[in-house]
């Protein structure tokens, strides 16, 4: 059966979810003790296979929504930050167990460039330096395979995305779990085909997140 549903409703789902998702209201938790910290067993492997897969995804046969806002700015070289766009990212990701203990998913994602810090969808943009008005990228991409094990989350070789994991903290009862990527590749802009957006031979792709959850929660 062939879907009713427009592209146009999907980005516009995809940022109202966004607004709605920033009502959540925090859930109060107890304090970390010695005996929990130690039952979360974060020198054991298999263990914190388990601890990432509830953290950035599932442990169970299931698919998990992920959403996330990214504020862009624009560096003129004097001056404070310029506001530019935001833009909005839901995820689903469907993830299983695997016999060794490991976790496996496959990755689909939308995402949506609003107004900063609205949820009001744009088509075009100004480029403030030079003039021009500009179509705007909404995009999706996937399927994606991923797999989650004791160093974290494994991205295929070809995507933009490698995260490395950095140290756990706990304050208190809240576990927080950074993470970063970073990677240089060839342009995949060819000069003659795009030579106003050809920024050099190498494009670098950096990213950074934090994720986090209770003690309680994940010992749960």
């Amino acid at each position: 059966m062939k879907s009713t549903v427009t592209r146009r409703e999907t980005l516009q789902l995809t940022a109202a979810l966004g607004g709605a998702m920033s009502l959540g209201l925090a859930e109060q938790s107890t304090a970390a003790t010695p005996a929990a910290m130690r039952r979360l067993q974060l020198d054991d492997p298999l263990a914190r296979s388990r601890l990432y897969a509830k953290l950035r995804g599932s442990t169970i046969a299931e698919t998990v929504y992920t959403f996330c806002r990214m504020h862009m700015y624009l560096w003129l070289g004097d001056g404070n930050l310029q506001p530019m766009l935001t833009l909005q990212n839901l995820n689903a990701t469907q993830w299983r167990p695997l016999p060794d203990g490991t976790f496996a998913g496959v990755m689909h994602e939308v995402g949506v460039y609003t107004e900063f810090d609205t949820d009001q969808l744009v088509d075009t943009w100004k480029n403030p330096v030079t003039g021009e008005t500009r179509e705007v990228w909404q995009f999706s991409g996937g399927p994606q395979p991923l797999q989650m094990g004791p160093d974290g989350l494994v991205t295929h070789s070809n995507a933009a995305l490698q995260p490395k994991e950095m140290r756990i903290d706990v304050l208190g009862d809240l576990l927080l779990s950074p993470t970063y990527s970073r990677r240089a590749f060839p342009n995949p802009l060819p000069p003659a085909q795009w030579p106003k957006e050809y920024g050099g031979e190498t494009f670098f792709w950096d990213s950074h997140y934090l994720f986090s959850a209770s003690v309680a929660q994940l010992l749960d």
